[in-house]
């Protein structure tokens, strides 16, 4: 079952799912979904919503804490998230590794924000390796440019694959993963904060 709940901001959405997993609070294992910035005050406004001290068959997560979730159940080693400083270091690396095949990059820090900015776009939109593979250019000034660009990327990945998830990556990660976690197995899971509010019987 999938229920919508939608309305202008202040006309008490998130009430009525406080209340809804107040009613089925000690028959339903719950999960509630909200953004990043909401994780606290989402914890601090469900406890007092529901009047207990603490919240035992309900978890509040992030997108990010769900992926880390889904990985330990499904990955025996676990993986770090890794931020702007980390992206950095791994691009410096590259950048001074693959010198020599690169035709316009170096380790400028111009050039390593520009890279981070570009890889943060590339994972946004989904673009793969392999849609870097089939953009076709005639131009061949550009064409070399995107041969850096690829190059970069591809080491980027292989350098993180292991050890490390891209911020980026999550929702990428999750969709691919979900479908063979165990974890939201007969539960009632809530998105709240988002653009609209979803509940939904797994």
């Amino acid at each position: 079952m999938l229920e919508i709940i939608y309305g202008k901001s202040g006309t008490g959405k998130s009430q009525k799912l406080y209340n809804d997993i107040k009613e089925n609070l000690s028959n339903e294992k719950i999960f509630l979904i909200v953004p990043e910035q909401s994780n606290l005050s989402a914890e601090q406004n469900l406890i007092k919503a529901l009047e207990v001290d603490s919240l035992m068959n309900c978890q509040v997560l992030t997108l990010s804490r769900l992926a880390f979730r889904i990985l330990e159940e499904q990955e025996r080693e676990k993986r770090q998230t890794l931020m702007k400083s980390g992206k950095a270091m791994i691009i410096y690396d590259i950048l001074k590794k693959e010198e020599k095949n690169l035709k316009f990059l170096g380790k400028s820090d111009k050039n390593i924000d520009i890279l981070i900015n570009m890889i943060t776009e590339l994972k946004k939109h989904n673009i793969s390796e392999k849609s870097l593979d089939e953009i076709e250019i005639s131009d061949n000034y550009t064409k070399l440019k995107l041969e850096d660009v690829k190059l970069i990327y591809k080491k980027y990945n292989e350098n993180i694959k292991e050890n490390f998830i891209d911020e980026n990556d999550i929702l990428t990660l999750i969709s691919k993963k979900i479908k063979y976690s165990k974890m939201f197995e007969d539960s009632l899971i809530y998105i709240d904060d988002f653009i609209r509010i979803y509940s939904t019987r797994i």
